[in-house]
């Protein structure tokens, strides 16, 4: 249940890939007119001497905020998430404790195991580059006649980025510390039309430092709904809080 709770943020986690279906499209381009995801769908952990899966209810605006909620058994609400750039909440029910703090790497770390900027996450949602379009570069050292390799040198690891030619779709991302250590492995498959764009049915998380991945398959998919309500929550005041600067 540990891990439920840890990493259903992630992810991930799900929907994936937000590419319009229009060849000219630059997949690594950040102003697609694909603004808000509404996902359901399930996720399936595996590390080491644990292995769950748990049903999922995610929504995202833009890049701005993102609400996630994890269910148990019998559709039990056991975890729920709110975060935006500048701010992160996160309950964990089955153990009633809350998170409160800046979303940084380091801060999702401590609370959910996650390193993982909220950048990185809504990012990888998105089925986008975490890093600015402008600091990747075209890997001339990768050949492939249907794929593209690009990568952005960052302060202490590498982003890649490989995208399908054909399709104009991301396929995989992945991140690299300065001495070629993998630590972050994303692939995404499934691809089917969603309201002009194509989208990623699943998506798997590979951290292999940690010999454990995160599965995501989406069962419903809803692009450009507008979103009435806040995503924030309150928490409730039996709950332990802990909060990180």
């Amino acid at each position: 249940m540990k891990y439920i709770i840890i990493f259903f943020s992630l992810l991930f986690i799900n929907s994936c890939a937000t590419v319009k279906k229009n060849m000219n499209y630059n997949p690594l381009s950040t102003k697609s007119d694909m603004k808000n995801i509404r996902l359901k769908g399930r996720i399936s952990t595996n590390f080491p001497n644990l292995n769950q899966s748990f049903s999922f209810a995610l929504k995202l605006a833009k890049k701005d905020s993102i609400r996630f909620e994890a269910y148990g058994p019998l559709s039990i609400l056991v975890g729920r998430l709110y975060a935006r750039p500048d701010y992160f909440r996160f309950y964990n029910i089955f153990t009633s404790e809350g998170f409160e703090g800046t979303p940084s790497a380091k801060n999702f770390n401590l609370a959910m195991n996650l390193p993982l900027s909220f950048e990185d996450f809504a990012s990888f949602l998105r089925c986008e580059p975490a890093q600015k379009i402008e600091t990747f570069i075209l890997d001339d050292g990768y050949n492939s006649e249907n794929k593209l390799l690009y990568k952005s040198e960052q302060q202490g690891f590498i982003d890649y980025v490989l995208l399908d030619k054909g399709m104009n779709t991301v396929i995989q991302q992945q991140r690299k510390i300065i001495d070629g250590t993998i630590i972050l492995n994303v692939t995404y498959s499934d691809y089917e039309e969603y309201d002009e764009y194509y989208i990623a049915n699943t998506i798997k998380f590979g951290f292999p430092k940690l010999s454990a991945s995160v599965t995501v398959r989406n069962s419903d998919i809803f692009i450009n709904e507008k979103f009435d309500k806040p995503f924030i929550f309150n928490l409730p005041s039996s709950a332990k809080i802990r909060k990180f600067d």
